[in-house]
């Protein structure tokens, strides 16, 4: 479970106020020894009150089953909602949405699984997440190309320059240093494609070029737009593992080359 910032009393449970939120198809879910301990019960029983009430869950509304490929391209990002888990020995994961979790609760019935349930859906579900108030240093000429961007896109697509000046209102790590000169957008690009390319995507062949502005140039070029359902997945690449390579990597290297051109000049 992710480490406790301060904890909202539910008995003789607690619900941690910073739980990572975790997505799935648009859904926030829980998998089931998460579900399990927030409950107060184990996930043996998780499993045994499904296992005996088939028939009234439904896949896709109350939880999703993953397995093979899904399932691996699920835990390359979110590896750390197994816990201590090994990740080569999990072959099959339910993962239960809002719905899904109050049917257990339901089967549960305790006093402490309902006030959970109640906290869960307070802090977990339904927390609206907050943006950093910090000023981004994308300047307006930056902004006004993505919204132009937003006016001629691709129906049902995005593009990772766009996304990544959205992004950047709630990624602090992104606000360190985004000055003209050093605009993530090119690096993320090329980032996110390599890691389509090594985990072998299954929507990673439905990409397509599309003429766009590129945030820091001048003039439209072919750049590559991803469907929607490869939205939630980048965001969640983008706060993972393309910020720490930001911070540690791209972002000192810009800076320094930059300065040497400079003294150079």
């Amino acid at each position: 479970m992710h480490p406790l910032a301060q904890k909202k009393k539910v008995g003789t449970m607690s619900i941690p106020q910073d739980l990572t939120i975790v997505e799935h198809k648009g859904n926030r879910i829980l998998t089931s020894s998460q579900t399990a301990e927030f409950l107060g019960t184990n996930a043996g029983l998780i499993s045994d009150n499904f296992n005996r009430n088939k028939d009234r869950y439904t896949e896709g509304k109350h939880y999703f089953f993953l397995e093979g490929k899904e399932l691996k391209d699920f835990l390359v990002l979110h590896s750390a909602i197994c816990g201590s888990q090994n990740l080569s020995k999990i072959r099959s994961l339910y993962l239960w949405t809002e719905k899904g979790v109050l049917m257990h609760v339901k089967s549960v019935n305790t006093d402490i699984a309902w006030q959970a349930h109640e906290n869960l859906v307070d802090v977990y579900f339904h927390k609206i997440e907050q943006t950093y108030k910090e000023p981004v240093y994308f300047n307006k000429q930056t902004q006004d190309r993505c919204k132009a961007n937003s006016l001629i896109m691709l129906k049902g697509h995005w593009c990772v320059e766009n996304e990544m000046v959205s992004q950047a209102l709630v990624l602090s790590s992104l606000q360190k240093e985004l000055k003209h000169w050093c605009l993530p957008s090119g690096s993320g690009g090329k980032k996110f494609i390599q890691h389509l390319r090594a985990v072998k995507h299954p929507l990673l062949d439905e990409d397509r070029k599309y003429k766009l502005w590129v945030p820091n140039l001048a003039y439209k070029v072919d750049i590559l737009v991803y469907p929607y359902e490869l939205l939630e997945y980048f965001r969640e690449w983008l706060r993972v593992e393309y910020a720490e390579y930001y911070v540690t990597s791209y972002l000192p290297l810009r800076i320094a080359n930059t300065d040497q051109k400079r003294i150079a000049g």
